[in-house]
């Protein structure tokens, strides 16, 4: 059974990255990393892939609306999101990345697959009786990474709770996460489940890296952001 709801703020929160609020429906329930269906009900440009899409909730369950992420990639429904408040159909929730707080959790994510990560930081920090995470985040630039002043904010609050490294791989000096910054996160936190969201390439290449440093594939999860690909082959987090 669908909700629906209005779009009510839209913003470019980073470079070619576009952020809306939706008022959260009555009765709707969800849990931090879940995602759901858009459906535009009034989009002012067509789109050959019709007007709905599938996005991860970047907002925490006790927050008042429901924040998404995007590139604007230039397409009909990006363009009409952009024209601002609107009425949306949605389904959901949906979705098995979820994190409860039980067990320590490394997230690794790659350029706006960082939205289930931000939603899963913030619900933690909110309930203070969670195990520690760390968040391993990789951009192009400075000027394309998202919520990086909120997690630095966070750390600097809560500094046996939640630790935030940025990996830039165009801006100097450039950094990627690789085999051994994921082995000094897995070292900080022993048990620690690892979480993958990212493009297709990124999320394959960190779970070779994972499994070629000997984490079991039991202690990963991981989700896919379809259909974004690398401006620069090679490249994370886009």
């Amino acid at each position: 059974m669908p909700f629906f709801a209005e779009i009510t703020e839209v913003w470019e929160i980073a470079e070619h990255t576009i952020a809306w609020k939706i008022d959260k429906p009555e009765g709707f329930v969800f849990r931090a990393g879940q995602h759901v269906s858009i459906k535009l009900l009034q989009p002012k440009f067509s789109d050959p892939k019709g007007p709905r899409r599938t996005f991860t909730i970047a907002s925490s369950p006790v927050e008042q609306n429901l924040l998404f992420i995007t590139r604007n990639t230039g397409s009909g429904f990006k363009r009409s999101l952009l024209q601002g408040p609107q009425p949306v159909e949605i389904w959901g929730p949906m979705g098995e990345m979820v994190h409860d707080g039980n067990f320590p959790a490394v997230f690794v994510a790659g350029g706006v697959g960082v939205s289930p990560f931000r939603s899963m930081i913030f619900d933690g920090v909110s309930r203070l009786n969670i195990q520690p995470m760390v968040l391993l985040h990789s951009d192009r630039t400075a000027a394309a990474a998202v919520f990086v002043d909120a997690f630095r904010r966070i750390q600097a609050d809560f500094p046996q709770l939640f630790k935030y490294e940025l990996f830039l791989t165009q801006d100097m000096p450039q950094r990627r996460i690789n085999g051994a910054s994921l082995r000094g996160a897995l070292d900080s936190l022993p048990k620690a489940v690892v979480y993958l969201c990212g493009s297709e390439m990124f999320v394959e290449g960190m779970r070779k890296t994972l499994t070629g440093i000997g984490l079991p594939e039991e202690r990963l999860r991981a989700e896919l952001f379809r259909g974004y690909k690398p401006r620069d082959k090679g490249k994370e987090g886009e």
